[in-house]
């Protein structure tokens, strides 16, 4: 369980390093870049906090002179409500310092991080903790690996040459990834039920990540609740948009009371300017 830095951290160029934050304690994985990995755990404390924790584990750390190339950080919690870092709204953010981390395993996620130009921090976990770890190692890439249907698009992925974003739609909870050439750039999961904060969260991934609004597809899976009103919004900003079954083998363009051509691109006037105001 401790070994879960895989060959594709381990074939990075540079050091990576990878912390995860679980409810039974923290793991690290500390890779070379030349194949060479150290991976331990480390027992929580449960008379300090989260971060006094954290500190105390990187303390052990060696860190290599030239510093790490790429350092993750990896939980898994839907019970946190996840707010892009780069909004800075005091309206959405929401303290959740003493949030219980609840990870599951995740090598399998793990396994399919790849160094990436596009990867953006986008998990607002525990923010103290998120604070620190930007404040030691610059840039951070973070990943909430809460997982609906993460494994069947993935594999829905893999046949797709070029980028597609996945919508996972469960009630009150919105799953979100990216994909190019079938590799993983970007997964978090939303608390929202609001069709128009859906949409605010999943065009600012859109648009970090640098997706075509014509040129890249969006995947939209419904396992409860109604998506009506989510895919009719959708429609203005972004051109392919695929209906997927709940078991993610079929694939249907979607259109609500029309089938969805080639001209919805021309639906571009909203493209540049939501959520600019």
């Amino acid at each position: 369980m401790d070994n879960y830095c895989s060959k594709n951290e381990a074939d990075v160029a540079g050091a990576t390093l990878i912390v995860r934050l679980a409810a039974d304690g923290l793991r690290l994985a500390q890779s070379d870049g030349a194949g060479r990995i150290v991976a331990r755990s480390w027992e929580v404390d449960p008379a300090i906090s989260v971060l006094a924790n954290l500190k105390a584990m990187l303390a052990t750390v060696q860190r290599p002179p030239q510093g790490f190339a790429r350092v993750c950080a990896v939980t898994c919690d839907h019970r946190v409500t996840i707010v892009p870092t780069a909004l800075h709204d005091d309206r959405l953010a929401h303290d959740v310092c003493d949030a219980c981390f609840d990870l599951e395993d995740c090598d399998a996620l793990e396994s399919r991080i790849v160094p990436h130009a596009g990867c953006v921090a986008l998990f607002a976990f525990n923010r103290f903790v998120k604070r620190y770890l930007t404040a030691e190692f610059g840039r951070v890439d973070y990943f909430n690996t809460f997982a609906l249907l993460l494994d069947e698009a993935s594999a829905r992925a893999n046949g797709c040459a070029g980028r597609v974003v996945t919508a996972v739609l469960s009630g009150g909870l919105m799953a979100v990834y990216a994909h190019e050439a079938g590799k993983l750039l970007f997964s978090n999961v939303f608390e929202c039920e609001d069709d128009n904060l859906r949409l605010f969260y999943l065009l600012h991934v859109w648009r970090a990540l640098g997706f075509s609004q014509l040129d890249d597809r969006l995947d939209i899976v419904c396992l409860e609740g109604d998506v009506s009103g989510f895919v009719q919004l959708a429609r203005l900003y972004v051109s392919q948009i695929v209906q997927v079954g709940r078991d993610m083998s079929g694939m249907s363009v979607l259109g609500n009371d029309r089938a969805m051509t080639e001209d919805m691109a021309c639906l571009s006037h909203g493209a540049n300017n939501y959520g600019d105001q």
